[in-house]
């Protein structure tokens, strides 16, 4: 097998096909990294679970593809914005974030109500304009 064969075949088996993010097996694997660096520093990690409102009914309306392509539109939107350890796509429109090495219990407000804010922008899929979700 090829060395790039074998790098494909490790990134398959660690991340999830339509966002690319880690899945399951990688996201508690970090999230156990950033728990044990928290132990020993003065930080916190918080675990969100984000869930996109009615993606079931949009990704039906609109077919599954065009459900990936609102999955991976969310997801750039998270690896743009947010100062996250790893995030893991729970169920199909839900996603796990870990947020890691937080100095302040403020400061968690301020990074949700970014990442509301920046996914709550209207999204342009398919010739049409969706908004995600409302805040």
């Amino acid at each position: 097998m090829s060395q790039n064969a074998d790098g494909q075949i490790r990134y398959l088996s660690s991340h999830d096909v339509p966002t690319g993010l880690s899945n399951h097996t990688l996201f508690k694997n970090r999230l156990g990294i950033a728990m044990a660096f928290t132990a020993r520093s003065d930080s916190t990690v918080v675990l969100l679970n984000l869930d996109l409102y009615n993606f079931k009914i949009l990704s039906d309306w609109l077919g599954h593809s065009a459900g990936d392509s609102l999955l991976r539109i969310v997801t750039s939107h998270l690896k743009m914005r947010a100062r996250y350890q790893a995030a893991v796509p729970a169920r199909g429109d839900e996603f796990l974030i870990a947020l890691a090495t937080i100095p302040d219990t403020d400061l968690i407000d301020t990074i949700v109500s970014k990442l509301f804010e920046l996914i709550s922008k209207p999204v342009a899929l398919d010739e049409r304009v969706l908004t995600v979700i409302s805040v």
